[in-house]
């Protein structure tokens, strides 16, 4: 039988990294409350953005990509913004 165990390190990688995933994305959506009704969120978290190339927030920030849903949430804390 071949040994299919992972590294001890690896899991310990993967805790790292679902770690940092949860706080980006309490992070994101604590500033989304600051500029849209809070009840709002968990709809827009999981709808396409065209703004985000119609992709869903939540999946950006799974995938590693939360600086892009906080830049588009900069551009609605902007005093400017529409």
């Amino acid at each position: 039988m071949t040994n299919t165990r992972l590294p001890s390190g690896s899991f310990r990688w993967a805790e790292d990294r679902a770690a940092q995933h949860v706080a980006e994305l309490a992070e994101v959506t604590d500033r989304l409350a600051r500029v849209v009704d809070a009840r709002y969120i968990p709809v827009w978290m999981v709808k396409p953005v065209e703004a985000l190339d119609d992709c869903t927030p939540v999946a950006l920030i799974a995938s590693g990509q939360a600086r892009r849903v906080a830049r588009l949430i900069s551009e609605l804390e902007s005093p400017g913004a529409a």
